[in-house]
């Protein structure tokens, strides 16, 4: 009889205003899963103007399976001291194969549309793979560089210029996410204006 599979873990999130739930399961398989759960706290930041030193402090009580828990319950002190940014690179090292960047690149370039999927689809799904990988080697490549700085204070300035680097990426990330909500917004008020006069 096979062992009993891990089910995946998933995320939920009922509001902008409630701190994202990543729920007990496997994470490894599968960048998305922390991924989506970074977005929704990156969301819930933004939504809550949560000055940067709370962050990880607001959102690791949301982090609910048990092997995760322990590691942060040991690392409490280091962790909630971290940015979100340095926090998040600390858990994908943890919790993430060490390969997972070229799986996930290997889906990337065989994905096809195939006969069934809308082109739309496709697309979303291309790009969704492309994000994770985006994001995730430029971070990756930083905290290479970390590990091998062996003197304290060279450590502490690579790590601050990291996270600077990561702050203006954030801060790029939700100029975008501002840009794109009040393009659609308009779109949507011009949709209904059209509406209107064709009543």
């Amino acid at each position: 009889m096979p062992p009993n599979k891990t089910p995946m873990a998933t995320v939920e999130w009922s509001s902008l205003s409630k701190v994202p739930i990543l729920m007990a399961g496997n994470i490894s398989p599968s960048p998305a899963i922390i991924c989506q759960f970074e977005h929704g706290c990156r969301n819930y930041f933004i939504h809550k103007k949560i000055i940067v030193d709370d962050q990880v402090s607001l959102i690791i009580g949301g982090i609910l399976d048990s092997h995760v828990s322990d590691w942060i319950s040991t690392e409490c002190n280091h962790l909630i001291a971290l940015s979100f940014d340095m926090f998040m690179i600390n858990f994908h090292t943890n919790y993430l194969t060490e390969d997972w960047e070229e799986d996930t690149l290997c889906d990337l370039l065989s994905m096809t549309q195939g006969t069934t999927t809308s082109f739309w689809d496709f697309a979303v799904a291309v790009q969704n793979k492309n994000s994770l990988l985006r994001v995730r080697l430029s971070k990756k490549v930083s905290l290479k560089k970390l590990n091998k700085v062996v003197d304290f204070c060279k450590w502490f300035n690579e790590v601050q210029s990291c996270d600077e680097g990561l702050r203006v990426e954030r801060e790029e990330y939700e100029g975008i996410a501002r840009d794109n909500h009040v393009f659609l917004l308009h779109k949507s008020l011009q949709h209904q204006e059209i509406g209107e006069k064709m009543i």
